[in-house]
């Protein structure tokens, strides 16, 4: 990276962001070589329709399936 920052602290919060995280989420498409540092990412990557993983209304209709308030644990 680049990036110049005004201040320590700037640099900091920098580093921490995603764009310097590991990538632990990859495309599921094979041959798409995309890597992701956050799952919000990759699903963002796969609405897109940007590598022709999915549709975009299939990928809604997984989120929600996974997010389920049935399914979710209460405590």
């Amino acid at each position: 990276c680049s990036g110049r920052f005004a201040s320590l602290e700037s640099l900091n919060q920098h580093l921490k962001s995603p764009k310097h995280q590991q990538s632990l989420y990859h495309c599921p498409k094979r041959g798409c070589p995309r890597e992701f540092s956050t799952l919000a990412a990759v699903t963002e990557h796969l609405q897109s329709g940007s590598c022709n993983f999915m549709t975009f209304e299939a990928v809604q209709e997984i989120a929600a399936r996974i997010f389920d308030p049935g399914r979710m644990i209460a405590f």
